[in-house]
């Protein structure tokens, strides 16, 4: 049977079947995946905002560090995040930036550990 035989044949069986039309399947949606619909939940939560962090989380030595690095007045430690001026505020964040950066200075040289500040 030689190729030409071969094709021609097919074509007449796939001509001679019955043809049925496509039916349209609609699915239900069902919104966001069940983890991404938590994530989406964790970006109103107030315990993800620096307020949260500098009133609860940071203890007085903490906060006096970076209110130090910052430069602001002794006052900044007794009030709330909400009550500090909006400049002092981006102070605060470009000291914790500071901070990172030089953690990430000894962390990079693996000079962090206890045993690389013996004299």
């Amino acid at each position: 049977m030689s190729e030409n035989t071969a094709l021609d044949l097919f074509a007449k069986n796939l001509a001679e079947q019955p043809k049925t039309p496509l039916k349209l399947v609609e699915t239900p949606t069902t919104g966001n995946p069940a983890g991404l619909d938590a994530i989406h939940a964790l970006f109103g939560d107030k315990r993800h905002t620096a307020a949260f962090v500098y009133d609860t989380q940071l203890n007085e030595p903490q906060k006096m560090a970076l209110c130090m690095v910052a430069k602001l007045p002794r006052s900044s430690l007794t009030k709330s995040f909400a009550d500090i001026a909006s400049e002092h505020r981006q102070q605060l964040q470009r000291a914790l930036l500071e901070m990172m950066a030089m953690v990430s200075l000894f962390e990079t040289a693996n000079a962090i550990g206890p045993e690389k500040f013996k004299v």
